[in-house]
């Protein structure tokens, strides 16, 4: 992307004096993640986290509320505790990769510690630029930010739709130092007609869908409570004749820099699978939702339980316990029997 591309999605400075302190923070706390050995940037960032999530009650408030909506009486007080300080240390090495990725993919040997075999065959099988465009559909779990720069390091470059940081110094920088993976990034705001564009041009576009969307946002179940769910991803999937991929960046091992690209293509018949009465996008939303529950029940220490999933409720609160039919599938409660979390890193 373009310098001049780049800089018309970064935010006005609304307090320079403050942004510049923001920015040199994190050039220094980047600068010495960069110096330290990996095992002990990690144990760094571990540190930082437990401080936020001890001295910062409602981060630690709102994990525990979540976990409680997610698995309800299913977990004892002590598992949940458990998890909980697991998924912890999992949002620590979360913000690490997210600084040292575009660094330490340059090497070889940590390049090679990137299993995206899974999500490249499954691109290819779908005609990849000779045929159709790519929906890439994710998550905020694992290390989602490495999706798009192991796929590019690969060879498969891709527009990746975000919100741009709050800070244009910092965002400057995040972009500039991704560029050599020819990533794109779309302005999350008006994301819909460039996404659209890029997919028709048979390019490669990734997309999260597990954040709130406020009021605006599509009511599907996740985890059997209804959560305002983001409308981008089903509308390019209704719209386009991309192959939709959903496509997870999971961590293999423990404080350790090597992950696995677990990958679900979802055909078109399943989701063409409707009633003519059904709303096709608000379908399809429920069916890329229900993949991402599959996961985080697989990989529930990996799920970023800080965030605020639940939090705009539908007008009609009593229409959440109605959750039947085509938007829940008995393959969820078949992956939850399968997947009950375990303690221990």
């Amino acid at each position: 992307m373009s310098g001049d591309t780049r800089d018309k999605q970064l935010k006005p400075v609304k307090r320079p004096m403050l942004s510049m302190l923001e920015y040199i923070g994190y050039v220094a706390i980047e600068s010495l993640l960069r110096i330290l050995p990996l095992k002990w940037a990690y144990l760094f960032t571990e540190g930082l986290v437990y401080f936020l999530v001890t001295f910062i009650p409602r981060v630690k408030s709102r994990m525990i509320a979540n976990l409680h909506i997610a698995y309800g009486s299913d977990l004892a007080e002590k598992e949940m505790l458990e998890l909980l300080d697991k998924s912890v240390k999992y949002h620590a090495w979360f913000i690490a990769d997210m600084v040292l990725a575009p660094y330490l993919l340059k090497k070889a040997r940590y390049s090679e510690s990137v299993d995206a075999s899974e999500t490249i065959v499954a691109m290819r099988e779908a005609g990849v630029y000779s045929d159709k465009g790519i929906l890439l559909v994710s998550s905020h779990q694992g290390a989602p930010d490495i999706i798009s720069l192991s796929l590019g390091q690969k060879g498969f470059p891709l527009a990746v739709v975000a919100r741009p940081l709050d800070n244009p110094h910092i965002q400057r920088r995040v972009s500039q130092v991704r560029e050599s993976y020819r990533r794109i990034q779309i302005s999350k705001t008006g994301a819909l007609r460039p996404a659209y564009r890029h997919l028709k041009d048979k390019g490669i576009v990734g997309i999260q869908i597990d954040q709130d969307a406020g009021p605006a946002g599509l009511f599907v179940p996740y985890f059997s409570k209804l959560a305002s769910t983001h409308s981008g991803p089903g509308t390019l999937a209704n719209l386009t004749d991309a192959q939709v991929l959903m496509v997870f960046c999971i961590r293999t091992k423990p404080r350790s820099f090597s992950f696995k690209l677990y990958t679900k293509p979802l055909s078109k018949v399943q989701l063409r699978e409707i009633d003519e009465s059904e709303d096709a996008i608000l379908s399809i939303t429920g069916i890329m939702t229900e993949e991402i529950e599959i996961m985080a029940r697989r990989f529930p220490e990996q799920v970023m339980w800080a965030h605020r999933r639940w939090k705009t409720r539908p007008p009609q609160e009593s229409a959440e316990i109605q959750v039947s039919g085509k938007l829940y599938s008995p393959r969820i409660e078949a992956s939850q029997k399968r997947n009950r979390p375990t303690a221990g890193v």
